[in-house]
Order: structure tokens, then C-alpha cells, then sequence
């Protein structure tokens, strides 16, 4: 059974079907697909287990649409000789893992050399990152990687990777006033390229990890990361014992002391003052971003409901 979608905000059925069987056809051939195998086992699995229990408004899922659509336009304007949007499966382990670069470009003067490139449309938060570190989230250097790796089982020599960032909300009135904020709301980066034996060991650590969780009940597989969760680090503050406890379910901090990266920090500011009877010291768990915004199987999470937000 497919998963369920709702039309709550009267799009067209046009539009809505578009956006659904884009979401339908998503990752869906092979044993896992690489995007699948660089992701958290829990979520991952608990999305393929309750899917069709899940249900999702289109309205919801218009950026990804958007982005699949700037996919199809680049495929039809390819370059002669280049290959775009083609899907691979490749065994690794007796598994078949899929995967569908967005683009591939022989290199000119290099015979038998190609240019792997992939298009991301993303907040202008880590558009702003990737212009100012010089770096790629390491979900995407992973993701491009294994690309690499696997098109070189099967001929394909990738020498060169090229991400090709477009930021959705970039505003040129901030452009003008920020001095770190990105110049253009595109932005070309290089990524480094592994040893093969560095993709190769992590691709097979990925998918013994997912053979080892596919028989697991849903409580017991692997908690994800923070890393994988987007989650803040926990902090501390320091408070005043009498402090109400505000809309954000904690108490007012001091001048600068809500956010100590440790109890023992926390706790030195504390000691350190001439009132310290009259203050306490107060636990921030970190925000999950992905788990409390994004996550649409999160109801079905038991580190969720136990951990990121339990019924007190």
C-alpha cells in the first residue's frame, strides 16, 4: 500500500499529481539506494516500514518538487556526449544499491575522464556555509563519493566533483548589507575526492550496518546521531530559583549565562556569585530539528517519544 497524501490548501490536481508521482518514484529500485545508505537506519527503516501510514500534504513537499524540476530541465539542456539523470545498480556485497547522478560531463582534453556534478537547492544557511567554509555538508561529500566509486565499477572514471548550489531564499537586500552573506544565490563547489579504499570501506560498513538492521524491531534499532537528528548541542543556564518558567518551557537566564556548554561550567558561574543560594542551575536539551520538523515518521519513533519529546 502507497503512502497517503492530502491536498489541504487547494492546489490544482495537476500540480498535485505532479508533486505525488515525483514522490512516489523517489529511491525506490534496488536493495537501497546511496542516499538510503549514507542516511540513519532508523529512519530510514522506519519510513519504509510505515509508509503507507504515513500521510503527508503536497503542500508539504514543494521544495523537493522544485528541485526535481530544475533535475529534469538540466537533463533535457544536457551537453552533447554528457549523461544526466541516468540510473545505475551496482552489486556491492550481494546487494544491488541504486543511484542516479545528476550529471556527467567528459572532461575536454582528458579522454576517458568525467566531471561529476550535483545540483542542490537549499536554505541560504547552507548555501552561506559552503561560500564561507569552502567545504560540503559531509552528507553530500559521502553521497558523491560512492557516486564516484560506483561509476568506476563499471567504467566510468569520475576525476573531478562539482556541486552546483542554488539557495531557495537568498535576498539580494541582504547580499548588499551582509558582509558573509553570499554574493549570488548560486555558488559552484569543488569536492574532495577519497582514496578508494576510503569509499570503498565506508560504503561496505554502510550496508552491513543496514543488513544487520533489517530484522530488528522497530525499538531497537540504532538511535540516530545528532548529526543525523540536525540537533543543537545540550546546554546550561543559570537561573534565579524563583524565575517563572516562560513559553519556552524554561526559566529566564542570567546576563549571559544561558548557554554553558557543560553542568561544570554552568555551575562555576553559579559558584562564583555572591547570590549563588538563590540560583540554580538548569539542563537545555538541544532541539532535534529534524526529528520535531521533519521527520514524518517520527510518531513512530520510540527514541522520540522517549528522548526528544516525552510526555512529562
Amino acid at each position: 500500500m502507497s503512502q497517503k497524501y492530502t491536498n489541504n490548501r487547494g492546489m490544482s490536481s495537476s500540480l498535485q499529481d505532479a508533486i505525488i508521482a515525483f514522490a512516489s518514484e523517489y529511491d525506490k529500485v534496488g536493495w537501497k539506494s546511496v542516499t538510503t545508505l549514507i542516511d540513519a537506519p532508523r529512519a530510514k527503516l522506519l519510513a519504509e516500514r510505515h509508509g503507507n501510514e504515513v500521510i503527508e500534504d503536497v503542500a508539504d513537499l514543494i521544495w523537493i518538487f522544485f528541485g526535481n524540476m530544475g533535475h529534469l530541465i538540466a537533463e533535457r539542456n544536457a551537453a552533447p556526449g554528457a549523461m544526466a539523470e541516468q540510473r545505475f545498480t551496482e552489486l556491492v556485497l550481494g546487494k544491488a544499491i541504486s543511484f542516479k547522478p545528476d550529471l556527467l560531463l567528459p572532461i575536454e582534453n582528458s579522454p576517458g575522464c568525467w566531471s561529476l556534478h550535483d545540483f542542490k537547492v537549499t536554505s541560504v544557511y547552507v548555501l552561506k556555509s559552503a561560500v564561507n567554509t569552502g567545504k560540503a555538508k559531509i552528507e553530500w561529500e559521502r553521497q558523491l563519493n560512492i557516486y564516484a566509486y560506483l561509476l568506476g565499477l563499471v567504467g566510468i572514471k569520475v576525476t573531478e566533483i562539482k556541486l552546483e548550489i542554488l539557495g531557495r531564499d537568498w535576498r539580494r537586500s541582504e547580499s548588499l548589507r551582509e558582509h558573509n552573506y553570499p554574493p549570488s544565490q548560486f555558488h559552484a563547489l569543488p569536492v574532495r575526492i577519497w582514496d578508494k579504499e576510503e569509499v570503498k570501506t565506508y560504503l561496505e560498513e554502510r550496508i552491513e550496518l543496514y543488513k544487520a538492521c533489517e530484522d530488528l524491531p522497530d525499538d531497537e534499532l540504532p538511535l540516530c546521531s545528532q548529526e543525523e537528528r540536525w540537533a543543537d548541542p545540550n546546554r546550561w543556564a543559570v537561573c534565579k530559583k524563583t524565575a517563572k518558567v516562560g513559553v519556552s518551557g524554561y526559566k529566564k537566564a542570567l546576563p549571559k549565562a544561558a548557554s554553558f556548554a557543560s553542568r561544570t561550567e554552568a555551575l562555576t558561574f553559579l559558584s562564583a556569585r555572591t547570590d549563588y543560594q538563590d540560583l540554580e542551575v538548569e539542563f537545555r536539551r538541544g532541539q532535534s530539528r529534524r526529528c520535531e520538523d521533519y521527520c514524518s515518521v517520527s510518531s513512530f519513533c520510540s527514541q522520540f517519544r522517549e528522548q526528544i519529546k516525552p510526555a512529562f
